[in-house]
Parts: C-alpha cells; sequence; structure tokens
C-alpha cells in the first residue's frame, strides 16, 4: 500500500509513533517534512523545520554565523550564483573555472 506523506504522519500521530527522519535532500531537509510532522504532532529526529529551512540554504546559514558573538565559530566564504548564471556557464568548463576564480582563469574560451 502507498501513503502520502500527510497519511503517513496522521498514522504515525494516532500510534504514537517517533519518526526517524533519514530523508536526505528535498522535503527530508528543507523543513517541509519537518513542519508536517510537527503540525501532525508527531515527535521525528533530527533538527526542526525553522533549522532546517534556514540549513538548506547555505549562503543563509553562513549570514547568520557570521552574526553570532561567539568566537570560533564561522562560515567559509560563499559565492551565490544564479541558476540562469549556471545554466548559460554549463556548456563551457573554461568559462566556468572562469567564473569561479573570479575570472582569473588563463584557460581560452568563448564569451557568452
Amino acid at each position: 500500500r502507498q501513503e502520502t506523506l500527510t497519511t503517513l504522519a496522521d498514522t504515525a500521530a494516532t500510534e504514537g509513533a517517533v519518526m526517524f527522519n533519514a530523508v536526505h535532500g528535498g522535503c527530508g531537509e528543507d523543513g517541509s517534512l519537518q513542519a508536517l510532522l510537527d503540525t501532525a504532532g508527531v515527535c521525528f529526529t533530527g533538527s526542526g523545520a525553522a533549522a532546517s529551512r534556514l540549513c538548506i540554504d547555505k549562503a543563509a546559514t553562513g549570514a547568520v554565523l557570521a552574526a553570532l558573538p561567539f568566537p570560533g565559530i564561522s562560515s567559509c566564504r560563499k559565492i551565490v550564483v544564479p541558476t540562469v548564471r549556471l545554466a548559460a556557464i554549463a556548456g563551457d568548463a573554461a568559462v566556468a573555472a572562469s567564473h569561479w576564480t573570479g575570472g582569473a582563469s588563463s584557460a581560452p574560451h568563448s564569451q557568452s
């Protein structure tokens, strides 16, 4: 029998189950599943919905960490590249390399 995540959450709530969240990517990491389980009143392992929503966005996570007043907590520098830009350079490895190094690539490439 195939269940949706909603019916699975409802069943877990009815049975008093604790969900072991081992879902990687997508709804398992972006806070969607966690919010669904919270709404259904289901206990689950791992981070909550808000932390998951934040942590799936690496640039936002880095900004939050950078603002913390605690020494020794840091995050590496992030370069945010719009999807449109990635799509434009996807077919040309030299252009991609130049983009990631800030234009420092010595490899010849076509301009687009």
